[in-house]
């Protein structure tokens, strides 16, 4: 059997593909999804490649504006195989400012 993924979200998919109905296992959550399955020649199956797992969801967290809310943080889970994903930007790491240690050496003699 193949499945045309074609306009179908991939977690979606997998969701479905994991699911176990009452009388067709994974067949009944796919058909409910709306992905089309069908029988597909064995000579022609060496032209598929195997569909990936989602990428893991990502978990971002944004400081709470107020200033009283210090250490508190929203947290968002956001889907990477969503259309309208945009990866987080990562910004360089800030340097602190280094400082100059001087002492004064006292030599005996």
């Amino acid at each position: 059997m193949v499945i045309d993924t074609a306009r179908l979200h991939r977690r979606r998919l997998w969701e479905a593909w994991t699911t176990h109905g009452e009388r067709c296992e994974r067949w009944s959550g796919l058909a409910e999804l709306g992905a089309k399955i069908r029988a597909w020649p064995a000579a022609d199956l060496d032209s598929f490649e195997a569909y990936r797992t989602p990428k893991p969801l990502v978990c971002k967290q944004f400081p709470l504006g107020s200033p009283d809310s210090r250490g508190l943080y929203r947290v968002e889970v956001v889907d990477p195989e969503d259309e309208d994903y945009l990866p987080p930007v990562e910004e360089p790491p800030k340097r602190r400012p280094r400082r100059a240690l001087a002492r004064e050496l006292s030599v005996s003699t």
